[in-house]
């Protein structure tokens, strides 16, 4: 596949840093029409892109019948040991302690002569709906909390001035990625470096904007062959042992079967959890 070059929208010169459910909530606030399973869905898809996690669909053997099913499972990633941010930090201690309590073995789809070991996705989300306070609690005291440290929230849950900052610079990330993104990420060495400095406001404009697939343009954008020029190699090689991994995200999300879409059709079941809805 040939991919013509073209050139991108200016970047703002500062990157975006804050993780997913810091984001959304310094966008979006804390009033009752944000929802907290929404919150709780970035912290996942951040830890998934980030390598903390993975998430495959897997064929798993039935333990009270013969045959085997398919499943998403949710297992360890590289960088999982490397997650100390207060606002992601809950979501692995949880993964942890599922996947050592009872873990679940599966074949991958993309290679099924391998075995993975990890935690079925619905099973996951629904133990977090009651975990600790559910997603309600979830939001209001790890992710508005971690805001507060931040010195991005009073403690009235107001932006502060630092937080009015950051939430400008949010606005012009987004803005890049609200244009067609399919007319100008074909240019690599571009998107790459729109990816490495935008970090996670990439996935709440596929949150924000449902009908706008951002993550699935810049999926098929990853999939052209990169120029082999020496300085855009060495660029490459920075971004790719960078945090984030946009593509697997781009891969869960992508058909009917895609994880994240599926939880939408109800893994969350539609609602917030922990005693009363995500307010």
């Amino acid at each position: 596949m040939t991919c013509p070059p073209t050139r991108g929208p200016r970047l703002p010169s500062t990157p975006w840093e804050l993780n997913a459910p810091e984001s959304y909530l310094l966008r979006h606030g804390l009033g009752k029409d944000v929802r907290s399973v929404v919150v709780f869905k970035l912290g996942l898809m951040d830890l998934v892109a980030r390598r903390a996690l993975t998430l495959k669909g897997a064929w798993v053997r039935r333990r009270w019948a013969p045959g085997r099913y398919p499943v998403y499972l949710l297992g360890d990633g590289p960088r999982k040991a490397s997650v100390d941010d207060p606002a992601l930090a809950p979501i692995i201690e949880l993964h942890s302690a599922m996947i050592e309590r009872r873990p679940r073995v599966g074949a991958p789809f993309d290679d099924p002569t391998t075995e993975m070991p990890g935690v079925p996705l619905d099973k996951f989300v629904a133990a977090a709906s009651r975990h600790n306070g559910g997603y309600a609690a979830y939001k209001k005291r790890d992710v508005a909390g971690s805001l507060r440290n931040r010195k991005l929230l009073s403690n009235v849950n107001r932006h502060t001035s630092a937080g009015k900052q950051a939430d400008a610079l949010l606005d012009t990330w987004l803005e890049v990625s609200q244009g067609s993104l399919r007319n100008w990420a074909h240019d690599q060495t571009w998107l790459r470096t729109y990816l490495a400095g935008a970090g996670t406001a990439v996935l709440l404009a596929e949150i924000d904007n449902p009908g706008h697939k951002v993550l699935q343009q810049i999926g098929v954008a990853l999939a052209c062959p990169p120029p082999t020029d020496l300085p855009y190699a060495v660029a490459v090689d920075s971004w790719e042992t960078g945090d984030r991994d946009f593509a697997a995200i781009a891969g869960s999300l992508d058909g009917s079967l895609g994880a994240f879409a599926a939880f939408d059709g109800g893994c969350f079941g539609g609602g917030d959890g922990g005693g009363g809805g995500g307010g």
